[in-house]
């Protein structure tokens, strides 16, 4: 990808559209080295705090906390932020995108 943006010519195809799909991208390779690192630690916790971005629209971030097995580092990688639906105890968080 980085070869491809950095080469030579103007034309490279990077509408709004295709910059999503590659973010897409991207984070489903990260998430997915992520998920790997914490099934391979055996045992995980998942932190989840509520905040309002900066247009007001409350959202969680979910974070997992994990220790790497063979160097036995500790490790706090963000997954992603989703929608708060409702902010009473009853309600949930919007659905997580996968």
């Amino acid at each position: 990808m980085r070869s491809y943006l950095e080469s030579s010519g103007t034309i490279k195809c990077t509408s709004s559209a295709s910059q999503n799909e590659i973010i897409d991208s991207c984070n489903k390779v990260l998430l997915n080295k992520i998920i790997s690192r914490v099934n391979e630690a055996k045992c995980f916790s998942v932190l989840a705090d509520e905040t309002a971005d900066v247009s007001s629209i409350e959202q969680v971030s979910l974070c997992v906390r994990y220790v790497e097995l063979n160097t036995l580092e500790l490790h706090e990688d963000f997954l992603q932020f989703v929608p708060a639906v409702d902010m009473t105890g009853k309600g949930g968080i919007g659905k997580i995108n996968n």
